[in-house]
């Protein structure tokens, strides 16, 4: 699949920014999965940000990057 209609699909359903709960359901694996995938492989996985400092600040991923992820994932 494109990377451009995957982003427009994306952006449709979920917006710019997807959280870590979007991020499994799109990738269809569980939070955790998520989360342990985003600490061990950091570059590997798709981009993220954290919003705010601290361990539990939330987690937002970029529409772009989780569209580049999946299709590299194909």
């Amino acid at each position: 699949m494109d990377v451009e209609l995957l982003v427009q699909k994306l952006l449709e359903k979920y917006g710019y920014m997807l959280t870590r709960e979007e991020v499994a359901e799109v990738l269809n694996i569980s939070i955790s999965t998520v989360d342990r995938k985003r600490k061990q492989y950091p570059k590997l996985f798709p981009p993220f940000k954290k919003i705010g400092t601290g361990n539990r600040a939330p987690v937002k991923f970029p529409v772009h990057g989780v569209a580049q992820y999946l299709v590299q994932i194909q």
